[in-house]
């Protein structure tokens, strides 16, 4: 099972665990590295996790950078977001939903 609220209740005695969506760049990019400085756990999620894995060296000691290629425009993808940060901590803290949709539409649309 897939359920994201089995993680918020699951506690949180260890050190915060803080998932980051479209972390690969700009905003989600800086946020995962001031996130892994501060001595959080960050699991990255991206479609693209190559530009991501470099900010390993971040990470405080005993903290861990975990990466996790996801499309989460499917609930495949957000599945696996979730069943990683279960299987690898067992609780979440925070999450910073950054991801983007690549829909785009012009500014009239959008006010119709």
């Amino acid at each position: 099972m897939s359920d994201a609220s089995e993680l918020s209740a699951a506690g949180t005695s260890g050190a915060p665990v803080t998932v980051v969506t479209g972390a690969s760049g700009g905003i989600g990019l800086v946020l995962t590295e001031a996130l892994l400085r501060s001595g959080s756990h960050v699991v990255a999620a991206s479609r693209r996790v190559e530009p991501v894995r470099a900010l390993q060296q971040f990470a405080l000691p005993g903290r861990e950078l975990v990466c996790v290629a996801a499309d989460l425009a499917t609930a495949a993808g957000r599945a696996t977001v979730v069943e990683t940060v279960r299987a690898r901590f067992g609780y979440l803290t925070s999450l910073v939903n950054n991801a983007r949709s690549e829909e785009r539409r012009v500014w009239k649309e959008c006010r119709s």
